[in-house]
Parts: C-alpha cells; sequence; structure tokens
C-alpha cells in the first residue's frame, strides 16, 4: 500500500499539488483523473521522488518513501512513463534492463535472470518479438514489452502515466486486461488516464483531480453519484447496468 498524507509538491518552488491525501491499496487497480494540467503526472512523480516534495509524507507500507535507497526503492515500484526513448536494442535485452536494480556493476545477469525475462514474455505473449528491434514495434507491442519489463523488476508497485494514449480501441482493453491479471496478483496499481469510460470500467477506486486538488477518491459508483465528473469536466455523466449486471457510462457536454 501507498499512502500520501497532506503532500504538496512542484517545480522551481512552485506548488502544482496541494494538502494531498490518499491511499493507494493492494491489489487494486486506483485511476487518477482530471482535466489537463490538474496535477495526475505531478503526483505520481512525487511518489517517485522525480519532483522536489514540499511538505507531507508519503508512505510504502511502514516506510517513509525518503528513507529507502533509491535501488531499493527500483525494487518496489515499478514506473512506466507517459513518453520514453526508442532505444534500437532488442525486445529481450529491454526487458532485462528490469533487473538493473538487483546488478552490481558490471552487469552480468544470471540463469535466473533470464528465467524471470522468459517467464515475463510468456505472460505478456510477447515470445515470438524476443530478437525483435523495440524501435520497430507498434504501440501495442511496446506497451507489453514495457510491462515485461516492470513484471522482471518483482516490485509490488506499478505505477503507469497514460499508458493507453495512442494506442487502438483493442490494445487499450488488452493493456487493461493485463493489469486485472497483475492485481490479482497483490500489485498496488496507479494509472494515469485520460479516457474517463475506461477508468469507471476497470478502476477499483478513483482519484479526481482540478487544479492540483483532489475533488473526489472512491469507488466508480461512489465518483458518479456524487456527481463527482459533472463538476471537474463539467460534464453530465450517465449509467447504464445491462441485464448481466455490467455498467456503462455515458457522457454529455452540459
Amino acid at each position: 500500500m501507498i499512502k500520501l498524507v497532506n503532500v504538496e509538491a512542484g517545480y522551481s518552488g512552485k506548488r502544482i499539488i496541494k494538502h494531498i491525501n490518499c491511499s493507494f491499496e493492494c491489489g487494486n487497480i486506483t485511476a487518477i483523473i482530471g482535466p489537463n494540467g490538474s496535477g495526475k503526472s505531478t503526483l505520481i512523480k512525487a511518489i517517485l521522488g522525480l519532483i522536489t516534495r514540499m511538505s507531507g509524507e508519503i508512505f510504502i507500507g511502514e516506510k517513509e518513501i525518503s528513507s529507502i535507497a533509491k535501488k531499493d526503492l527500483a525494487r518496489e515500484i515499478s514506473y512506466l512513463p507517459q513518453t520514453r526513448d526508442l532505444p534500437s536494442i532488442s525486445v529481450e535485452k529491454m526487458i532485462l534492463h528490469g533487473r538493473f536494480p538487483y546488478l552490481s556493476y558490471p552487469r552480468v545477469y544470471s540463469k535466473e535472470d533470464m528465467e524471470y525475462v522468459k517467464e515475463a514474455m510468456n505472460k505478456m505473449g510477447i515470445v515470438h518479438l524476443r530478437y525483435k528491434d523495440v524501435s520497430k514495434l507498434s504501440g501495442g507491442e511496446r506497451q507489453k514489452v514495457y510491462l515485461a519489463m516492470a513484471l522482471v523488476q518483482k516490485s509490488n508497485v506499478l505505477i503507469l502515466d497514460e499508458p493507453t494514449t495512442y494506442l487502438d480501441i483493442s490494445y487499450q482493453m488488452e493493456l487493461m486486461d493485463l493489469l486485472r491479471i497483475f492485481k490479482k496478483e497483490g500489485k498496488t496499481i496507479i494509472v494515469v488516464l485520460h479516457d474517463l469510460n475506461m477508468a469507471l470500467q476497470y478502476a477499483d477506486s478513483i482519484v479526481v483531480m482540478e487544479k492540483g486538488i483532489i475533488k473526489g477518491v472512491g469507488s466508480p459508483e461512489h465518483i458518479y453519484n456524487n456527481k463527482i465528473l459533472d463538476e471537474v469536466f463539467e460534464i453530465t455523466c450517465k449509467h447504464f447496468v445491462d441485464e448481466t449486471g455490467q455498467s456503462y457510462y455515458f457522457f454529455d457536454r452540459q
């Protein structure tokens, strides 16, 4: 579990997120949503220690994150950023990067490291891409490689910043289905999403942000029933349940 207590953080002395109090539970998918510039990416960068935290505390389990060495923190948290460079290396070598927190210099991969890579490629269904150049893959294939890299990191927390952006809908759904598998394994999953319907369909809990503060936290049903999306996004959110009990959400402009 990750817990934030009265956290404020930002850039160059300017507070971007303020008075943040929320928890991210084990075995749950928590979606962070909000309009552009609301502080979503800033929030996850504060958790990762990538920006200046000006006040408050962040705990992973019982430990304050600032007391954990960077290498140890990398064993606890896997992070898939919104954008990254595309190195011209094979899929297998890219996935091996996830083992870096466990290796000293010079990096010599063990038989165990290679087994982890094989296991992750099987789980992601990308064994056939093993020797392909990462830079030549489609967006959906690359996201599977990055997830495999996160898996071999063997962390309990997975943080993803807008992982479905620019993906075809089939790849979006496949990626979110994979996150559901990971949560069943007990991982804490934090995902920034732009797609409100995707967040409402897949998340166990939703954090809604606006102008650097949290406007609401809770289950999709709580967020819907309290009309938090209507207020923050200036829309009208509607809900439909089919005969199987599956929920669907629709949005109209106000």
